[in-house]
């Protein structure tokens, strides 16, 4: 058996390699953001932790550079601030409770998502 066949039969591997492929990470950034694609398994734990701790719950959408303090920073790639932003894909469904925050947040992202997924995203 081929090894490309062996890695297919690792689910966590395969998730991550599509990811990587459909967000089309630049080599500069690959390792670090596949580390931080790999921290969705964290995901679930930490926001159940932000809404637990928080009685105002704040989601922001797209962080980028821009952590804010208070609330449930999320954006598909990583910025080197893997411990203060969690995973989100906004094209997708949001892996959120429903109506969990009082607040949502975003600026700069919508013009970077395709006609339809910024509309799924809204």
């Amino acid at each position: 058996m081929r090894v490309k066949d062996q890695l297919k039969r690792v689910p966590p591997l395969v998730r991550i390699v599509r990811l990587v492929r459909e967000r089309r990470i630049s080599a500069h950034h690959s390792l670090q953001d596949a580390r931080f694609l790999a921290s969705r398994t964290r995901r679930h734990e930490r926001v159940e932790t932000y809404l637990r701790s928080h009685s105002v719950r704040k989601l922001q959408l797209g962080t980028g550079s821009n952590v804010y303090e208070g609330w449930l920073n999320t954006d598909i790639v990583d910025y080197k601030r893997e411990n203060e932003v969690v995973y989100l894909d906004a094209t997708k469904p949001f892996p959120l409770p429903d109506a969990a925050f009082d607040f949502v947040f975003s600026e700069h992202m919508i013009e970077h998502m395709t006609y339809p997924d910024g509309l799924h995203c809204l």
